[in-house]
């Protein structure tokens, strides 16, 4: 629901916010893409297991930085090319990749999460005011509670994956939602 509303929504902004709309979508996607390979790809072989981790990991080390970035360059009116945002991908993927090689694959998770946490609240309180930042800020709120309380990457808990799932859901959903409704205050 978030990627379609998101990508939508796009088609009428100019240039900047187009792009950024676009990105969440492309991130919400990913995020999509890990929960349906969780539901289906429940075999024990080797192939089935890789394929979900690399879906999972997609998810949580790509797709969540996007939002989280998009909604930074939306509320603060960052303008950023469709090239810059394949570059900031690919060193997503250098940093999942050197901090794993390097051991420090837990702390880059852990410091990962509350960057993702704080960015998502920052920028869904300065994106709009009223109700909408109320609802905005609530998605952000859930979000960080799933990022830091229930996901496998919580020092505070121990982790609960379907309450990290339902949680992520829930904030994704009330995002593109939101989105949806700044757009057509917007135009």
């Amino acid at each position: 629901m978030a990627a379609s509303s998101s990508y939508r929504s796009a088609d009428n902004h100019k240039e900047g916010p187009q792009t950024h709309l676009k990105v969440i979508s492309l991130a919400c996607t990913f995020i999509a893409l890990a929960a349906l390979a969780s539901i289906t790809l429940t075999g024990s072989d080797q192939d089935s297991l890789t394929l979900n981790r690399m879906l999972s990991n997609l998810a949580i080390y790509a797709g969540l930085p996007l939002i989280s970035s998009a909604l930074l360059a939306l509320a603060r009116g960052w303008e950023w090319s469709r090239a810059a945002w394949g570059r900031w991908l690919l060193a997503l993927f250098a940093m999942f990749e050197l901090c794993r090689r390097s051991g420090i694959g837990e702390d880059y998770s852990e410091g990962l999460m509350i960057a993702i946490s704080l960015s998502w609240l920052l920028a869904t309180l300065t994106l709009s005011q009223g109700l909408t930042r109320l609802l905005l800020g609530s998605s952000a709120l859930i979000a960080g509670t799933a990022l830091l309380v229930f996901s496998p990457f919580s020092r505070f808990t121990s982790p609960d994956l379907a309450l990290y799932n339902l949680s992520l859901a829930a904030a994704l959903a009330l995002l593109g939602n939101q989105l949806k409704q700044l757009h057509s205050v917007n135009t």
